[in-house]
């Protein structure tokens, strides 16, 4: 019998950091190219996003790796880069008390987000 292998997925991050500038601030440009998982459709996708800050640049590119389709193209300058990723408005979640009742009458309080109580196991 002989074990499947698992297809190897790549990724290489660089960053170019200059020292005169402050901490907060060194990273000046960041390039991500390689195989990512794309959560949204469930599979592997071939990525390239580079951001220059000296050249106020962003630039993402998503291919298919089995049919070569350009799945998303996005350049623009970065500071038109905005609402992504942490950049996102935070919403802000209200947690409900929720009394659950126990088969050996003990009353638990919960505070959820859930309308239904957490599972007995």
């Amino acid at each position: 019998m002989v074990d499947e292998v698992p297809p190897i997925k790549e990724q290489l991050k660089t960053k170019f950091k200059d020292p005169a500038w402050r901490s907060s601030e060194k990273v000046r440009s960041e390039q991500v190219v390689g195989d990512d998982y794309w959560r949204a459709r469930g599979k592997w996708t071939k990525l390239k996003r580079i951001i220059d800050r000296d050249n106020d640049s962003y630039s993402k590119t998503i291919i298919d790796p089995q049919t070569g389709e350009v799945i998303l193209s996005v350049e623009h300058p970065l500071s038109e880069h905005r609402g992504h990723g942490s950049a996102k408005r935070k919403t802000t979640r209200k947690m409900l008390p929720l009394m659950v009742d126990k088969p050996d009458g003990v009353h638990a309080l919960y505070w959820s987000e859930r309308v239904q109580p957490p599972s007995r196991g």
